[in-house]
């Protein structure tokens, strides 16, 4: 009994000072937001820009995802196939919930890119993907909601949730996307930058003729059933939603 006792009051304690870290924690973090809202007072900013700069830093800060520096500290202290197999698990959502991916990768390059996925922060408005893009990725969104426009179309022509994918004609053709994702939450998507895997196929060779293989099909052929993508429209795999024959342009009437 007096061991279960010494183990609960261990407990205990050990909770009561997590609380207090937390405590401590969110101190700060609404003393940055104080200082924050007072900066753009100062500075004569409308209410507008002062509110939405608050929202950002409240989504940023009340995240539990996010690392902090104690626990990146941890992360780092740890042997280099420990960080790569949890990479791996925190990143792979972007891999292996891509058909194109999965089916014509090897899974020990996938293995290895994992580790070159980073995680990106959107806010509403804030422009992933258009005609102006020079980095070309594949994007697999964690949290929040995109929407995706046709070419001179001011309004989305459907939207994209958590757990959704887009960006693969871009990535694999090298070229940018006739299409726009825009954010319209404040969210957090995983990307694969098309500059970093060239390197990465260096020592996979049969990799690497797949991705010359699937950008052939895309780029010379035209064959867009490879990527294994369904029109929004027609639910058809042959073509992409801008080709799709049963869609009507609908301008904006302003």
């Amino acid at each position: 009994m007096l061991l279960g006792g010494g183990v609960f009051g261990y407990i205990m304690s050990s909770i009561a000072i997590i609380v207090q870290s937390l405590e401590d924690e969110g101190s700060k973090i609404r003393r940055k937001i104080s200082i924050l809202s007072y900066y753009l007072q100062k500075k004569g900013l409308s209410k507008d820009v002062q509110i939405e700069a608050k929202k950002y830093l409240d989504f940023i800060f009340e995240d539990q995802n996010r690392m902090n520096a104690t626990e990146s500290e941890m992360f780092n202290n740890l042997s280099q196939d420990i960080k790569n197999r949890i990479l791996e698990q925190m990143n792979g959502k972007l891999l292996y919930e891509n058909k194109v991916v999965v089916d014509n990768f090897n899974k020990k390059l996938l293995y290895f890119v994992s580790s070159l996925i980073e995680e990106r922060r959107f806010i509403p408005g804030e422009h992933i993907l258009d005609s102006s893009s020079t980095e070309y990725c594949l994007y697999y969104i964690t949290k929040g909601a995109v929407n995706i426009y046709l070419p001179k179309v001011a309004r989305p022509w459907y939207s994209l949730k958590g757990g959704d994918h887009f960006g693969e004609t871009s990535f694999f053709v090298g070229q940018n996307d006739s299409l726009k994702a825009e954010r319209f939450e404040f969210s957090f998507v995983l990307c694969l930058s098309r500059g970093k895997f060239p390197k990465a196929l260096e020592d996979f060779p049969l990799d690497r003729e797949s991705f010359c293989a699937i950008k052939d099909n895309l780029l010379v052929y035209g064959k867009h059933s490879i990527l294994q993508l369904r029109c929004p429209v027609c639910d058809e795999l042959d073509h992409l939603l801008e080709f799709c024959s049963k869609l009507r342009y609908l301008p904006d009437k302003e």
